[in-house]
């Protein structure tokens, strides 16, 4: 409204309508609540984009519920965080780095060996060994091994081993070697003569002759098998006295090698004739001699924490390893779980700021789950001045300046809401902090917004309070000096001028004049009610007035027209029969005279009716009397000639006589009057010139009847007229 208005427009300048164009965000509640762009915000803000792109990510960040797997954070923060300076010093590096080894699922469940498992832990081989070792003696139970297996491991690389050769005597060694021979079916099983037999079972040669011979019964066979040797010895009645302990045992370690037999180190015990625990520990270095041990990094780090407190890892491993073990355990075990975390868990978890982490799942959610997230004017506004400018790491990035606009549209929006209304004053203390008006101007859109909006049709005031006030108030008025010219200036001075001249002209002591317009006709029922209600009212409120002027005299006329027409008619009438016949000193000539020219008058007034035309009742008064009293005479020089000519003439040449003697008296006298009553009537107003153009028109027929009907009337009346006449 304001700029259409030209003006006011012109007092605006352009960056302040820019700025008041802007404000209109912010006091309609359908833009203040339309959702909205990043880059659309910053527009009307004015504002950096990358600047709101940070407020953004910290909103998202307080109006977020998200949870992360430690996989998901972690990517993101070597992927994007990294990357991003603002964001960067948040982080822990080295910590980073770490978690990224721990956080490959296929890394920390693939089976590794000591050496491996050293390098990814970063740990010393030996303690890793060490670990591995006792890992085995505490998860080795389901290895078994042949007696042939574990007497050749122990032969080859047991005792071989300086380190571990002291713990076996030489008879050890000797009772092994012979285990290890009859646990061997390639010995067991080969064809020995007495003499290699003796030294083994301990017997005289020929004994075991005998006993070969009594085996086969042929005295040709000199060999047997150690295996087929002792089960005939054991099964044979005639050998059952050189039958011992030591062959029963020699007889059940070769059918067990037979049997391809298998035994943990429990069962082992008996037959080797050691105890459970040395053959234990001895099951553990074969498996890791023969058995590359691989274990995973979730598996290790597991068995290390639940066998913390055994003497073997206690003293190997040092508490700031196994703090670092059991955080290693709870990230590894986060992955294999898929495990997410709040902001708060997470931070707790990586012994991060729990502010930095929450805002880090800000950057994360922007990032990933609302790029192109949008936001409400209203939303924005209330977030930065309830969130941000109280926030301390983010209030620095506005100037005094800005966050005071940022208050004002809080409270703005807020007034929006609740459909306050504001006094100049409150609203001049608002938007000059905003859109740069000037009091005067704010106070003139005041005015024109309440002529617009607050106008009352029953407000009344006079002209001359009106150009009073504009005198008085406005001119001198410092506000509406951009909005009244010189010229302006000069009239409405004049106006005042020109009010005080009317005033003493329509004002005296004893008599005031007012005058009425209306858009009513001059004549007519709807007029005449008017006049007829306007005095009713004057009567009441005062006794001493007029009412003057066209319509009033109208009205009185038509009160008394009928009346006064009736008179003025038969008078007339009467006044002109009493001449006429005087003139011609007959009774038929006047009456045929008189109705002709009364006739030409009903004419003219019934054709101006018809055709719709207004007629005053004054003028119908008028014209009656000028037209009988004017063209009566026409009538009279007509019939003088008929009467004159009739003495000598028959009626048709008597009738055309009196046109050649009368008409052109008849013709030049009515064309003077038609013609001049007619100018007069045009130039003339209001009654003048309507009594003048009813003259002009009634005489055309008053002067068409007296040349076609009055010729005619008097030929149909000839006898009686020229008799009487005679």
């Amino acid at each position: 409204k304001a700029y259409n208005n030209k003006k006011i427009d012109a007092t605006i300048d352009k960056t302040t309508k820019n700025n008041v164009t802007r404000l209109k965000n912010f006091t309609d509640p359908t833009l203040m609540n339309q959702k909205r762009t990043r880059t659309e915000l910053a527009q009307i803000l004015a504002i950096k984009e990358a600047d709101l792109k940070d407020l953004m990510v910290y909103y998202l960040a307080l109006n977020q519920n998200n949870k992360l797997s430690l996989n998901d954070f972690v990517s993101f923060l070597n992927q994007e965080v990294l990357s991003n300076p603002k964001y960067a010093t948040k982080i822990d590096q080295s910590k980073l780095a770490l978690l990224t080894k721990y956080l490959n699922k296929e890394q920390i469940t693939r089976k590794l060996s000591a050496n491996q498992m050293a390098q990814f832990l970063e740990l010393p081989e030996a303690t890793i060994n060490d670990l591995y070792t006792y890992y085995l003696s505490l998860n080795n139970d389901n290895l078994t091994l042949s007696i042939f297996e574990f007497t050749n491991f122990l032969l080859n690389d047991v005792i071989t081993n300086s380190t571990m050769a002291s713990n076996f005597t030489s008879d050890d060694i000797t009772n092994l070697k012979l285990l290890n021979n009859f646990s061997n079916p390639e010995f067991f099983n080969q064809e020995l003569s007495a003499r290699e037999l003796a030294p083994i079972f301990n017997l005289d040669e020929f004994i075991i002759n005998q006993i070969i011979y009594l085996k086969t019964n042929d005295p040709q066979i000199t060999t047997i098998s150690p295996y087929d040797f002792v089960n005939f010895l054991l099964t044979n009645e005639a050998t059952q006295s050189f039958v011992t302990p030591e062959l029963v045992y020699l007889n059940t370690i070769m059918t067990s090698a037979l049997n391809g037999e298998t035994f943990s180190y429990q069962a082992l015990s008996p037959l080797v004739k050691m105890d459970e625990a040395t053959l234990k520990n001895l099951f553990i270095l074969y498996t890791a001699t023969y058995n590359e041990v691989k274990v995973s990094v979730q598996e290790f780090v597991d068995f290390i924490l639940d066998h913390q407190n055994d003497e073997v890892l206690s003293s190997n491993l040092p508490s700031t390893t196994l703090t670092d073990l059991n955080f290693l355990n709870t990230i590894m075990t986060s992955v294999l779980t898929n495990q997410k975390y709040s902001y708060t868990e997470i931070a707790k978890l990586l012994n991060l700021s729990s502010q930095d982490t929450q805002l880090l799942y800000g950057l994360y959610d922007a990032t990933y789950i609302h790029q192109n997230y949008q936001m409400s004017l209203q939303e924005l506004i209330t977030f930065l001045t309830q969130k941000v400018l109280t926030n301390s790491p983010y209030q620095t990035r506005f100037t005094n300046d800005q966050k005071t606009k940022l208050t004002t549209l809080q409270t703005i929006m807020t007034g929006v809401e609740k459909k306050e209304k504001y006094t100049l004053e409150q609203t001049y203390n608002l938007l000059a902090k905003l859109a740069n008006l000037d009091k005067n101007t704010l106070n003139v859109l005041y005015i024109y917004y309440g002529s617009i909006y607050d106008y009352n049709d029953a407000w009344q005031m006079t002209i001359e309070e009106f150009v009073n006030y504009l005198n008085a108030d406005i001119l001198n008025d410092p506000k509406f000096k951009d909005y009244i010219d010189e010229q302006d200036r000069t009239d409405i001075i004049k106006a005042k001028t020109t009010i005080k001249d009317a005033q003493e002209k329509l004002l005296s002591n004893t008599y005031s004049r007012v005058l009425i317009n209306s858009s009513l006709a001059k004549e007519g029922s709807e007029t005449f009610a008017f006049i007829k209600n306007l005095k009713t009212t004057l009567n009441k409120d005062m006794h001493d007035f007029y009412i003057i002027g066209d319509s009033p005299m109208a009205y009185d006329i038509k009160s008394t027209f009928n009346q006064e027409l009736d008179q003025i008619t038969i008078i007339t009438m009467l006044i002109i029969f009493i001449v006429v016949a005087l003139t011609f000193k007959s009774f038929l000539i006047p009456i045929i005279l008189v109705l002709t020219i009364q006739c030409a008058v009903f004419l003219i007034m019934g054709i101006l009716s018809f055709i719709g035309d207004d007629v005053y009742f004054i003028a119908i008064l008028i014209v009656q009397s000028i037209l009988m009293g004017a063209t009566i005479d026409y009538a009279i020089l007509y019939t003088s000639y008929y009467l004159e000519h009739r003495q000598t003439m028959d009626i048709k040449e008597a009738l055309i006589a009196s046109y050649n003697k009368s008409m052109h008296t008849i013709l030049t006298s009515a064309s003077i009057l038609i013609i001049v009553t007619l100018i007069v009537g045009y130039f003339s107003s209001a009654i003048a010139s309507k009594i003048c153009t009813t003259i002009s028109e009634g005489t055309i027929c008053s002067t068409i009847l007296i040349i076609l009907l009055l010729p005619a009337v008097l030929a149909a009346w000839d006898k009686i007229i020229v008799h009487k006449h005679k």
